[in-house]
């Protein structure tokens, strides 16, 4: 009796041990995470407030505008990325994060993400390449795409930031009923022995006084979680100082080879287009207002979505409608699918802070023919205008 008492008592204190263990290793994962979150969020909400503070001198020089300006748009992007990391390991985590599939030509995602990164890696004299197989206008999968591109935007991103110099490639190669998507560098590369923890959550927070590298640590952990809703497979290959190269896998989900559709897109037919600007924000309107000015553009600003609409069924000469989707009395998805039904060929894009994952199906879903993400990028919203044959 005496034995088996002892062996409940050591089976008991093994438990508690290991209950106890977990504990302090789930304490210590989240004041790692806290802190981690502090420092990302702090850290370029520094550089915006402070180069913003010193752009507003009298004795800054043009070139020192310039330079001060580059910190703050580079700490903005750094911010931006950090809430992103933070809203899709939420996301994630709480099961909500949702999987919208549609049929599009890797070349196109590929193409994207080498525009969206080709000037990072110029500031760093890196060269970037694009390797698609043979006839890629023929490939067509049926994913996400916007969850594939957030899984190689952490990917190159990773690449650029570990990369000192050299060489990143992306590419993809078709495989039977899979494609496999790759993201290759010549930076500092990966331990072997440190590989099988790269993709766990928050194992790469790092909280030491003497980080090497920013951001969240978050990427490589969200690239496996979205590669998982979409039943694919993510493996790297890579030794210390000698480059890492990242390969994930997706089911193909549909014949691969199909002709190219080029999307029906709306062009503007008039010498002298209008503009309409639905938003309900006057600092963003006021974004807008000025973008279009400097542009010598003409628009009307209205400040709900049933202003939208009627302006739009008053107005014959409104070209193009810039539609935030958060407004009172009518939202833009409302005001969209109203707009739509007595002008269908009317182009209107969103514009708005709804950024999660699916926000932008919704969105086109509601009838727009684009969409943008704030905070705006005046780039971005130039080229949206040019699709649709505005070209200030």
């Amino acid at each position: 009796m005496n034995k088996e008492l002892e062996q409940r008592v050591q089976e008991r204190t093994a438990e508690y041990l290991l209950a106890k263990e977990k504990a302090e290793s789930g304490d210590r994962l989240k004041t790692a995470f806290m802190h981690n979150i502090s420092h990302e969020i702090r850290t370029p909400l520094n550089g915006i407030l402070g180069f913003g503070q010193l752009m507003l001198q009298e004795d800054v020089t043009p070139a020192e505008r310039e330079q001060y300006f580059d910190v703050l748009q580079q700490s903005s992007g750094r911010l931006m990325n950090t809430i992103t990391d933070y809203m899709d390991i939420s996301l994630i985590a709480s099961g909500n994060m949702e999987v919208y599939k549609k049929p599009f030509h890797p070349a196109d995602i590929l193409n994207d993400i080498y525009n969206e990164y080709l000037k990072a890696c110029q500031l760093k004299n890196l060269t970037l390449k694009v390797h698609h197989p043979p006839d890629p206008d023929t490939i067509q999968i049926l994913t996400d795409y916007e969850l594939v591109s957030k899984v190689l935007d952490h990917l190159v991103d990773n690449a650029i930031k570990f990369t000192p110099q050299g060489t990143i490639a992306i590419g993809y190669e078709m495989k039977d009923d899979f494609i496999e998507f790759y993201v290759r560098d010549t930076g500092i590369g990966i331990a072997p022995e440190n590989q099988e923890f790269i993709f766990q959550n928050f194992a790469q927070a790092d909280t030491s006084k003497f980080r090497a590298h920013e951001g969240s640590g978050l990427g490589l952990s969200i690239a496996k979680e979205i590669l998982d809703l979409l039943r694919g497979t993510i493996r790297v290959q890579s030794a210390k100082n000698e480059g890492a190269g990242f390969y994930f896998t997706l089911p193909v989900g549909m014949p691969a080879k199909a002709p190219r559709q080029e999307p029906a897109t709306q062009i503007v037919q008039t010498d002298r287009p209008l503009i309409l600007i639905a938003e309900d924000e006057e600092s963003n309107s006021l974004l807008l207002t000025q973008i279009l000015q400097n542009k010598n553009l003409d628009f009307i600003v209205v400040t709900d979505g049933q202003q939208a609409v009627e302006t739009c069924r008053e107005n014959p000469k409104v070209s193009l409608v810039l539609m935030d989707l958060k407004m009172p009395r009518m939202n833009g998805f409302e005001a969209t699918e109203m707009i739509k039904s007595f002008a269908p060929l009317l182009p209107v894009i969103a514009i708005t802070a709804y950024a999660l994952s699916g926000d932008k199906k919704k969105a086109l879903d509601a009838g727009c023919d684009d969409y943008l993400s704030k905070p705006l990028e005046i780039d971005s919203l130039m080229d949206k205008l040019k699709k649709f044959g505005i070209n200030p």
